[in-house]
């Protein structure tokens, strides 16, 4: 299965313009003919997942806090996102995190909004929760307009989840950097 069929089933179901923003990120990062702009690649490391140690690519990903926040809007009313994180720093990092056994990539997220250590933030057209949309987006089909919070009845179960995630993930650590307040 693709990963953009697995951002579909996450994210598309509940709210599909949140799945078109999910999918023009990650379609940056890997297709992106500018990604030396927004892209720094490091060493080959080792890292362990589960059992068994992965060669991984360690990169630095350059993304904007103003796009990052309006992601992260598109999204926030879905269960599993309040799952993943309070905040949209953390809501792309957890992703970024994944991505070690997904792609065999480490990556670290610098959050700014210009350009920093001859890197501009990533730079595509994030589309708010509240567009009024309904049919086609950005090529792609069924896209509809999504609420900016969560509906009341997901409260409760995002909040559930949360607890088990953390639980589950107690320990584990995010990688990312606020270039203007240093590392979190």
């Amino acid at each position: 299965m693709s990963d953009f069929q697995d951002i579909d089933l996450l994210f598309g179901s509940d709210c599909p313009l949140c799945a078109v923003n999910m999918k023009k990120l990650w379609c940056e990062f890997t297709c992106s003919p500018n990604q030396s702009e927004f892209l720094k690649a490091g060493e080959q490391i080792k890292v362990k997942v589960g059992q068994k140690y992965l060669d991984v690519l360690e990169v630095d990903f350059h993304v904007s806090l103003n796009a990052t926040c309006n992601i992260y809007s598109s999204c926030s009313k879905i269960p599993e996102v309040a799952m993943m994180s309070s905040s949209a720093m953390g809501f792309v990092t957890f992703q970024c995190d994944h991505a070690v056994d997904r792609g065999n990539v480490q990556i670290k997220t610098m959050y700014h909004d210009d350009i920093q250590g001859g890197f501009k933030p990533v730079s595509f057209e994030v589309h708010k929760c509240n567009k009024d949309i309904n049919g086609t987006l950005d090529g792609y089909k069924n896209v509809t307009t999504c609420p900016c919070k969560l509906y009341p009845r997901y409260e409760l179960r995002a909040y559930v989840a949360a607890i088990s995630l953390a639980t589950a993930h107690y320990g584990i650590h995010s990688r990312h950097q606020d270039s203007s307040r240093g590392s979190i």
